[in-house]
């Protein structure tokens, strides 16, 4: 007896009985009528005993599709991955995905400011960091975002787009309210220190025309700028 004669609820019912997310998506493949019955119950499976991996998958190569189906089976948006620990809007930043950004910073509870378990940074961290523009404007226009906040390598925001010489991610992220223009990093030093140390007079003269920027602050070895 072959899998097609027998009824979508046997087919279930076989699929059930199977452990393994690997063998169910096997079983679906093995016709176009399997696939229809198995494949939103493979969504399914994954929400109850995958972590919702397969949204962080999703949304690090840019499949809405399986994405959308991930969100329709009531998976959970801020859930890890056991690699890195970093729920799928961490990982959208990281790979510039602007589109799945701005898709999970539409849905309610998704946590903008989750940290990943190694570094304990966050997406606005990463995506300044690796100077994805588009993600970091997407991020500070949502609400709650913590713009200051310093992660586990001593990084925040602004200091890291100064010394990374990103001056666009910069601008944008001096228009955000609430930024701390003087606010010291891991290594004690300022927005305004890095971008002397680092010689760029774009940063240098774009910090120093923002009202209450501190010319005077001393680094650990009591230098100024």
């Amino acid at each position: 007896m072959s899998l097609l004669s027998l009824s979508p609820e046997l087919r279930l019912l076989i699929a059930g009985a199977a452990e393994c997310e690997r063998d169910i998506n096997s079983l679906a493949r093995t016709s176009r009528q399997c696939y229809q019955d198995l494949n939103e119950y493979l969504y399914e499976h994954n929400v109850k005993f995958g972590k919702s991996s397969a949204l962080i998958w999703a949304v690090k190569h840019g499949v809405i599709t399986t994405a959308m189906r991930m969100l329709n089976a009531g998976c959970d948006i801020n859930a890890k991955d056991d690699y890195c620990d970093g729920s799928a809007l961490w990982h959208a930043a990281i790979c510039g995905q602007e589109g799945m950004v701005a898709l999970l910073l539409g849905i309610d509870g998704i946590d903008i400011n989750s940290q990943n378990g190694h570094s304990r940074s966050t997406a606005l961290t990463e995506a300044v960091d690796l100077g994805h523009k588009g993600v970091v404007q997407l991020l500070l226009a949502a609400d709650g975002v913590q713009v200051n906040l310093m992660d586990g390598l001593g990084r925040i925001p602004l200091s890291t787009a100064v010394r990374k010489g990103e001056l666009e991610v910069t601008k944008l992220l001096l228009m955000t309210r609430g930024v701390d223009v003087n606010l010291e990093d891991g290594n004690g030093l300022t927005p305004l220190m890095h971008a002397t140390c680092n010689k760029c007079t774009s940063s240098v003269s774009l910090l120093m025309g923002v009202a209450g920027v501190n010319l005077n602050t001393r680094d650990r070895f009591g230098r100024t700028h």
